[in-house]
């Protein structure tokens, strides 16, 4: 099996992080996700903070929620299809959500974080920022994508690209988890035994999960 989904894996010790003893596996198993968002808000300028647009509710999406709270957001706004994603956006942070197409057209924001990367979610989000905003493409796209570039370049708004993380990145979110500043609990929608793996990959391909773990008899 690819990755880590093997009995045996071993990697280099400088790819290893501290966490502290105390710090349960099925929390401390969130930091990879929580080190993804926290990578991609940490590439914005800090005047994009002001009031962010965040288009996608799934586990990324929902992670960048909370690192934007968590890194001083003053608003987030999320457009998100499903409700009940959108009412856990509201928990961990979003002032508003909205379903798509119910936002309308003249609202602006500071800065946009497309967690999709459709092309409908990319225009939204270029088309989103006042003048001098920023657009971070989060999702990974399924192919070549267009851009509105005569607005961008009209309104110098700048379009960045966030892969994965640093190092860094796993250090501080280690610290957020730790002092439970990132709340992971609300983000778990299923927990299976390791005995029952491939049901649970089965699951994580459903659209209304978040995210799907699998549990050791010894954790």
């Amino acid at each position: 099996a690819p990755g880590f989904a093997r009995s045996q894996h071993i990697v280099p010790a400088r790819n290893c992080h501290v966490a502290p003893a105390s710090l349960p596996l099925k929390v401390l198993a969130f930091a990879e996700p929580a080190a993804c968002a926290r990578h991609c808000v940490n590439r914005m300028p800090e005047n994009s903070l002001e009031s962010v647009l965040v288009i996608g509710a799934g586990t990324i999406g929902l992670s960048i929620v909370q690192a934007l709270r968590i890194m001083g957001a003053e608003k987030i706004t999320v457009i998100e299809p499903d409700s009940s994603k959108r009412a856990l956006a509201l928990k961990l942070g979003a002032a508003e959500v909205y379903a798509p197409g119910e936002l309308e057209s003249s609202v602006r924001f500071t800065g946009a974080i497309d967690v999709v990367a459709a092309q409908t979610t990319l225009n939204d989000a270029c088309t989103r920022v006042y003048a001098g905003g920023t657009v971070v493409c989060m999702g990974v796209p399924a192919g070549p994508r267009e851009i509105p570039l005569p607005s961008m370049q009209r309104f110098e708004r700048d379009l960045l690209n966030s892969g994965m993380y640093i190092p860094e990145d796993f250090d501080v979110v280690i610290k957020w988890l730790a002092e439970g500043l990132f709340e992971t609990s609300e983000l778990v929608t299923d927990l299976y035994p390791v005995s029952e793996a491939a049901r649970a990959f089965e699951r994580a391909q459903q659209n209304d999960s978040i995210k799907v773990m699998l549990q050791f008899a010894d954790e």
